[in-house]
């Protein structure tokens, strides 16, 4: 998908470019049985990928989100399916790494 995705009106746009290309290619004898697009964002929030001419999304994390799609608006933390509770034992500065204990 495109980056630009993780919006309502750019997914319903992506959808609408996307069919317009497989209509050309089909135009030229090319067959596409599939026309696929989509991310967690835009499948949160647009309802239009039931109608021709996407036959397939693909929202990625869509199912479970998480704190990424909490904090762009996809979604509220109560709607995060899990998380996790850590403690972090110990710092790397220079590796920029962290040691939890989950």
């Amino acid at each position: 998908h495109g980056d630009a995705s993780f919006s309502c009106s750019v997914a319903s746009e992506e959808s609408s470019v996307i069919g317009s290309f497989a209509a050309r290619l089909r135009a030229a004898n090319i067959p596409v049985p599939v026309v696929s697009c989509g991310s967690t964002p835009a499948a949160a929030c647009f309802d239009g990928w039931s109608n021709p001419p996407v036959t397939e999304i693909h929202p990625g994390n869509y199912v479970f989100y998480d704190r990424q799609q909490a904090h762009i608006g996809s979604c509220t933390l109560d709607e995060v399916a899990c998380t996790v509770l850590t403690r972090v034992v110990a710092t790397y500065p220079k590796q920029r790494r962290l040691l939890i204990d989950a």
